[in-house]
């Protein structure tokens, strides 16, 4: 059963292998994607980038900026087992209605 992906996302599996995903269930063998950026993250959990901003504010989960010196802009990847983690911890077991 697989989440409606709208475009495929590169994923960066060690040892340095590049893959173009349509979704988790194509990842080869038993591999996920270890950090994801934010067009990867909605992909996958559905969460807005503003909303990943504010989680990152707060300190409920973690990323890394990667950017070359005396560069204004860089690229901002979070790390996925994080995010689940931060999905976990506020699971609502409560059935609706």
């Amino acid at each position: 059963m697989g989440i409606g992906w709208r475009k495929p996302f590169p994923v960066l599996i060690l040892p340095m292998q590049t893959y173009t995903l349509n979704s988790v269930e194509q990842l080869p063998g038993p591999y996920t994607p270890e950090f994801a950026d934010a067009k990867g993250i909605k992909q996958i959990f559905g969460l807005s980038k503003s909303y990943l901003y504010e989680l990152i504010d707060r300190g409920k989960i973690r990323s890394v900026s990667l950017r070359q010196k005396g560069s204004l802009r860089g690229k901002r990847l979070f790390d996925v087992e994080s995010v689940r983690q931060y999905l976990r911890a506020n699971y609502d077991e409560r059935k609706p209605g």
